[in-house]
C-alpha cells in the first residue's frame, strides 16, 4: 500500500469570539472590533480579509440626503459614476465623484445617484462576491442600499436586495464582497 502523508501543521491566529445570544434567544448587538482603528501596514500591504481586525456591523446609519464624495479607507480612492454602466474607483475628485446619496422612504434605505448623468443610479448585479457594480436608469430593489455605520465616520454600503457590500479594488472597477473587512469601508464627505 502507498504511504499516507503526514498531516501538515499550520499555525493560525485564533478567531475573534462571535457574539452570543442570551437565554431568551434575543440577539446581542454585534460589537465593533477595531472599526475605528486605521488599517495597519500589514493590512494595507495586502488588501485581504484580516482574521483579527474584522469589523462587525453594528447598525444602519441615518445619513441625510445630499451630495457627498465616497472615499475608500483602505485605498484612499473615490467612488465615481462615469456614465451609463460605469462605476469605478478614482484617485482624484471630479464632478463624477460627487454622488447624490438619497434616503428612500422605505426602511432606512438609500440610493446612489449620479450628479452628472441624469437618472443614473448605482446598482449591484447579484448576490455573492465579485458581482458587478454598475448603473441603472431607475431605482428598483437592485439599486437600494443600507449604509451601515461602523463608528468613527466609517461606513459600509450594503445591497438591500443581495446583502453584499460595495468593495473598492484600489483604482478601477467596483465589485461586491460578502465578508466584512477593510476593502468595504468608506468615509463620506
Amino acid at each position: 500500500p502507498a504511504p499516507v502523508p503526514a498531516p501538515v501543521m499550520v499555525q493560525t491566529q485564533s478567531p475573534t469570539k462571535a457574539p452570543t445570544q442570551s437565554s431568551t434567544n434575543s440577539p446581542t448587538p454585534p460589537a465593533i472590533i477595531n472599526a475605528t482603528a486605521p488599517p495597519t501596514k500589514a493590512q494595507t500591504a495586502s488588501p485581504t480579509k484580516s482574521p483579527t481586525n474584522t469589523p462587525a456591523i453594528p447598525f444602519t446609519s441615518n445619513i441625510p440626503s445630499g451630495i457627498y464624495t465616497i472615499q475608500s479607507v483602505l485605498f484612499n480612492s473615490y467612488l465615481g459614476i462615469q456614465g451609463a454602466g460605469n462605476v469605478v474607483m478614482s484617485n482624484s475628485i471630479s464632478s463624477t465623484e460627487h454622488i447624490n446619496i438619497q434616503k428612500l422612504e422605505e426602511g432606512n434605505k438609500y440610493a446612489l445617484k449620479s450628479t452628472v448623468f441624469e437618472d443614473i443610479w448605482v446598482r449591484v448585479s447579484g448576490p455573492g462576491d465579485n458581482k458587478a457594480v454598475n448603473t441603472q436608469v431607475y431605482i428598483g430593489e437592485w439599486e437600494e442600499f443600507y449604509i451601515d455605520d461602523l463608528g468613527g465616520g466609517r461606513l459600509v454600503f450594503r445591497s438591500a436586495k443581495w446583502n453584499n457590500y460595495l468593495r473598492a479594488n484600489g483604482l478601477g472597477d467596483v465589485k461586491t464582497q460578502i465578508e466584512v473587512d477593510y476593502n468595504i469601508i468608506f468615509v463620506i464627505d
